[in-house]
C-alpha cells in the first residue's frame, strides 16, 4: 500500500498542487458557487456553504484512506493563491468504483492550459497508485473545451452515461493505454521515485503522463 501522505503536495511546470485543508473551505465555495464556473455542471453552483464544507470533508476522507485525491491547485508564482481544485479520486459509477478526474478552475484560470497540466499530473498519479484501473471521462455535451483538454490527455469517446435519471446524459470517455512509450516510461519512474520519498517531500511530476485508465469529470 502506497504511503498515505507520500503525494500530497506535487509541483508541475507551472502549479503546485497540495491536498485541501480546511482554510481553503472560503475559496472552494467561491468557485464551486460561481455560475461562470459551473456552466456545464448539470447540478449547477453550489448554494451553501454547508455543501462545500462536505465536499472538502468528503475529499480529505479520501485522502486519510487512499494517500491520493483531489488537489487544491495554485500557481507556482503564487503558491498561497488557491485558482482551482482538481486530481483522480474514486467515484461511485454505474459498474461499481472508478477513477475519476475532476478538474474546477477559477473562470480567469480558463484558457491557459491550466487543465491539461493537472490532469497529466493526475494520470501520472493514477498510474502510481492504481496502474491497472480503467479510466474515462464525461462531459455535457458542447462544452468543447473540456472535449479538447481530454483529447490532448489521450481520451476517446465511447458512448453516453447519465449520473441520475433526471439529469442530461454526457458523453463518455476512456483514455488509451498507453499514448507514447516515452509518458509510459515517465510514469514508471514517478512510481519508482515515490517509493523513496518521505512524507515531507514535494513531488515533482514529469512533463508528460501515462494515461493509463481513470475516469474524468471535466467541467471547464
Amino acid at each position: 500500500m502506497p504511503n498515505r501522505s507520500q503525494h500530497s503536495t506535487t509541483q508541475t511546470a507551472r502549479l503546485v498542487l497540495r491536498a485541501p485543508t480546511e482554510a481553503d473551505l472560503d475559496v472552494l465555495f467561491d468557485i464551486y458557487g460561481d455560475p461562470a464556473t459551473q456552466r456545464f455542471n448539470p447540478m449547477g453552483a453550489m448554494s451553501n456553504r454547508d455543501a462545500a464544507g462536505h465536499m472538502l470533508w468528503r475529499w480529505q476522507l479520501h485522502w486519510m484512506r487512499h494517500g491520493f485525491g483531489i488537489w487544491a491547485i495554485a500557481l507556482r508564482d503564487e503558491p498561497q493563491t488557491v485558482v482551482g481544485f482538481g486530481g483522480v479520486a474514486w467515484r461511485e459509477g454505474k459498474d461499481g468504483e472508478q477513477l475519476s478526474l475532476h478538474v474546477h478552475l477559477r473562470a480567469d484560470m480558463a484558457g491557459f492550459g491550466f487543465a491539461t497540466e493537472v490532469g497529466d499530473a493526475a494520470l501520472v498519479l493514477a498510474e502510481c497508485h492504481a496502474p491497472f484501473e480503467p479510466v474515462s471521462a464525461s462531459v455535457v455535451p458542447g462544452h468543447y473545451a473540456a472535449i479538447g483538454v481530454l483529447r490532448k490527455l489521450g481520451f476517446r469517446a465511447v458512448g453516453q452515461v447519465q449520473d441520475l435519471p433526471w439529469l442530461p446524459a454526457k458523453t463518455h470517455y476512456l483514455a488509451d493505454t498507453v499514448r507514447t512509450q516515452g509518458m509510459n516510461e515517465a510514469a514508471v519512474g514517478f512510481r519508482a521515485v515515490g517509493k523513496q520519498m518521505s512524507s515531507s517531500e514535494t513531488v515533482a511530476m514529469p512533463a508528460a503522463a501515462n494515461s493509463a485508465h481513470a475516469a474524468v469529470l471535466m467541467t471547464r
